[in-house]
């Protein structure tokens, strides 16, 4: 998928993926690197904002599942912009309500899951090419 036309630059760069579901996880990972993107996995919230918090260089996307064990994407979510201003967020979910949940965030993006490699893909896409 790297090769694809429209996968450049201007696509290209470093998400943070923070799912508790092993197989979503790397299915997830495996999808986007494909593309062409640099992903670093976190297995839960904190070891989520462990990760913005030491990574070298700039993380450009947040992507979090919204119900987690210990915490829940928003305070993920939260935390990690703070750390890293700039960083845009996609929150995910296999439970359809959560996306009327996190209007109140405001600008919210939000993939349903389960989802295709090609929907994944474009809708990190579109988010990294989007004004801050």
């Amino acid at each position: 998928m790297a090769d694809e036309p429209g996968v450049s630059a201007l696509t290209a760069g470093t998400v943070l993926l923070v799912e508790d579901e092993d197989s979503v996880r790397r299915l997830f990972s495996t999808v986007l690197e494909a593309a062409g993107y640099r992903v670093m996995q976190a297995a839960g919230p904190h070891e989520g904002i462990e990760a913005a918090r030491t990574l070298d260089g700039r993380v450009d996307l947040l992507i979090t599942d919204v119900i987690m064990p210990e915490t829940d994407g928003r305070s993920v979510a939260a935390a990690v912009v703070a750390l890293r201003p700039g960083c845009k967020v996609l929150f995910i979910s296999g439970y359809a309500a959560d996306s009327a949940e996190l209007g109140d965030i405001g600008s919210t993006a939000f993939l349903q899951k389960p989802c295709t490699p090609r929907a994944l893909v474009a809708r990190v896409r579109e988010l990294l090419q989007s004004p801050s």
